[in-house]
C-alpha cells in the first residue's frame, strides 16, 4: 500500500522537463534540461540535489534517483547517467533512440534537498568520491574561489572512468 501511495504521489505531483541536449562519450551521458522555479531553489543553497527522474519511454513507473547538478548556464541543470545495470542502459538507449531533442521528455518527481550543502563553509575541502559520484563534485571543484584548497581523493575500478572525465578534469587542474 505504501508503495502504491509513493507512485501515485510521484505520478501526481511530476513535472514535464524537455531535454534541451545531451553529452555522450563511451558509457556516460549527460542530459541537460532547464530548470524549475523548486529545483532552482534547491540549487541556490547548494550544487547538487538528488531528484527522482522518470523517463516514461523507459518505464511509466520505475523512478530513479540522480544527482543533479548546476550547469554553467544558470537556468539549465544535467545528470550523468553511467550505463551500469539494466535500466540505465535502457534509459540512455531511448534517449539515443529519438534523432530529435525535442522529442524527449523526462518526469521530474521529488527533489530531496542537497547535501552538498558544506562546500560554502569552508576554503580548504578533502572530497572522496567514487566513479561516477564525481559529477556533485566538480561542480563544487569549479565554484571555488581561487584562493580554496581541495584535495580529491576520486577510487575508480578501470581507467575508462578516468578517460570520460579527462578533459574536465585538465581543465580544473590549475584551480
Amino acid at each position: 500500500l505504501i508503495y502504491l501511495v509513493s507512485r501515485y504521489n510521484e505520478i501526481v505531483y511530476s513535472q514535464q522537463l524537455e531535454v534541451t541536449q545531451w553529452h555522450i562519450t563511451d558509457s556516460i551521458i549527460r542530459i541537460y534540461f532547464n530548470n524549475t522555479a523548486y529545483m532552482a531553489q534547491q540549487l541556490d543553497y547548494g550544487v547538487a540535489v538528488v531528484a527522482y527522474i522518470n523517463h516514461p519511454q523507459t518505464s511509466r513507473l520505475e523512478w530513479h534517483p540522480f544527482t543533479v547538478s548546476t550547469s554553467d548556464s544558470n537556468n539549465k541543470s544535467y545528470i550523468s547517467i553511467k550505463g551500469s545495470g539494466k535500466r540505465t542502459r535502457t534509459f540512455i538507449q531511448n534517449i539515443l533512440a529519438t534523432n530529435s531533442i525535442s522529442t524527449q521528455l523526462i518526469t521530474l518527481g521529488h527533489i530531496v534537498p542537497s547535501c552538498f550543502r558544506f562546500y560554502k563553509f569552508y576554503s580548504n575541502k578533502i572530497i572522496f568520491c567514487s566513479g561516477i559520484g564525481i559529477t556533485p563534485f566538480l561542480s563544487i571543484i569549479t565554484k571555488q574561489p581561487p584562493n580554496s584548497q581541495i584535495l580529491l581523493v576520486w577510487s575508480v575500478n578501470n581507467m575508462n572512468m578516468i578517460h570520460e572525465f579527462s578533459d574536465t578534469l585538465r581543465s580544473l587542474s590549475g584551480t
